[in-house]
């Protein structure tokens, strides 16, 4: 039997670690990485996406306090 396990860890592209403050962008102390699991690369990121992330082809991420965009249900 084979099992993979693909693990997609995030972090805001805006993110700046300042301490247990929140930085310029509303983020807060140790907010990331958020991690997705799943057995596919694209269900990671779909999932994510789902969440509200912005992924860019160029590899950049950025959270949906960032991005704008609301978590779909």
């Amino acid at each position: 039997m084979i099992v993979g396990c693909y693990l997609l860890d995030l972090y805001c592209e805006n993110y700046e670690d300042r301490g247990p403050w929140p930085d310029k962008h509303g983020h807060k102390f140790r907010a990331f990485p958020v991690q997705y699991t799943d057995e596919l690369g694209s269900r990671c990121r779909e999932s994510a996406r789902r969440a509200g992330w912005r992924l860019t082809k160029d590899g950049k991420a950025y959270c949906p306090l960032c991005s704008g965009k609301r978590p779909k249900r």
